[in-house]
């Protein structure tokens, strides 16, 4: 069979015929965020890609993040208009048979879905929607419109969850049979181990002022429920316990006003933003709880991150949680507060208590797609 190179942005990719099937061949072509910054989607993505490389089945990625240098990985640069056009030329360009689109937002399909849709309309499309899909829907009878025949022309929608996938169908007319659940968890693979003197140097001080460390990570926006954790963390007495934030890429300014005002009244609270991966987790490993204060979600890949990585985690119960999370009511300031005292208070009991490390890998399932998906068109 005869191979010839063809680019997508300088990084050159193998074509094929559709008489056979190499593993060398690209066949899948993948939108989405890449690490850093270090969140849900990025993670998932990185994860997958990896997953895929041990698999050696290949695929590419386009990222609108300044990421990482890879050579399966695109950085797509410029303002957000020069963005559409590049992702729009490099779709148009690439000759394998599957693009599959991470999104965490509807507006972002909203802006940019339809000329997408255009210029993968030879290709198999698949989406996975990685946020509260009700939470999230746009408001307005048009932009449902507009939503609504975006998503009519993807061939799959992954949702990771069955609350999703059932919204997708009675709210927005999507035929189940294009609906997958797949859950986002794809397990941490290596324990962080190039992390920065900075942060090294951070936790070991910040050891010395408290007696327990708690952290939360996501957006900056008001449905992580910062504000919620240090209440329920300021009145918890005999003891001195300290709070971090690591937020990464989205902020809300009006709620990082009114959670700026909040965190200047607590005494030992710090924040990060869009640290590398390695760093992430090692601020995780060497917290003594992870709190997920999410007032919607749809799964949390992190809440298994820690609890893989040693810290309990306790987490909202607005969706299903990885096994071996601590849930407490979600807004239930009270509830949370009680979660966080009785796990400190057996710190060492909960952490024997916590399972095993999980070999379920949802990448799997994915892989599994792709490949069914191109034995129906070879």
């Amino acid at each position: 069979m005869a191979i010839r190179p063809n680019t997508l942005g300088g990084a050159k990719l193998p074509s094929q015929s559709r008489a056979a099937h190499s593993q060398e061949a690209v066949e899948v072509l993948i939108v989405g965020g890449y690490p850093p910054p270090t969140g849900g989607v990025t993670i998932h993505i990185e994860r997958f890609h990896q997953f895929c490389q041990k698999e050696r089945f290949p695929i590419r990625i386009i990222t609108q993040f300044n990421s990482a240098p890879h050579k399966d990985v695109l950085r797509l640069k410029g303002g957000a208009v020069i963005q559409l056009f590049h992702l729009i030329y490099l779709i148009l360009r690439f000759k394998g048979k599957i693009i599959h689109i991470h999104a965490a937002r509807f507006n972002k399909l909203l802006y940019g879905g339809l000329p997408m849709i255009w210029a993968a309309s030879s290709k198999v499309k698949i989406l996975t929607y990685h946020t509260d899909a009700g939470a999230s829907a746009p408001k307005g009878a048009l932009k449902q419109w507009a939503l609504k025949r975006i998503l009519s022309r993807f061939e799959y929608l992954i949702c990771v969850n069955e609350n999703q996938k059932e919204y997708f169908a009675n709210n927005l007319g999507i035929t189940k049979n294009k609906l997958l659940v797949i859950p986002s968890f794809i397990p941490l693979q290596n324990i962080p181990d190039n992390v920065s003197g900075e942060i090294r140097d951070f936790v070991h001080a910040a050891r010395k002022r408290v007696d327990y460390l708690v952290i939360s990570t996501g957006y900056l926006t008001e449905i992580y429920g910062y504000d919620m954790i240090i209440d329920a963390v300021k009145d918890i007495p005999g003891k001195t316990i300290g709070i971090i934030f690591v937020f990464y890429t989205s902020t809300d300014k009006t709620y990082q006003k009114i959670l700026s005002r909040k965190m200047k009244s607590f005494p030992n609270i710090w924040s990060f933003q869009d640290l590398s991966s390695d760093d992430f987790f090692y601020l995780i490993q060497h917290s003594d709880v992870f709190i997920r204060a999410n007032r919607e979600d749809t799964y949390g890949m992190v809440v298994g991150d820690a609890i893989t990585l040693g810290t309990p985690a306790i987490a909202s119960n607005v969706c299903k949680r990885h096994e071996g999370a601590i849930l407490f009511e979600s807004g239930n300031i009270g509830d949370l507060r009680e979660k966080i005292i009785t796990t400190l208070e057996d710190l060492s009991e909960v952490k024997k208590r916590q399972p095993a490390f999980s070999e379920q890998n949802f990448a799997t399932n994915v892989l599994d797609l792709y490949k069914r998906i191109l034995s129906e068109k070879l």
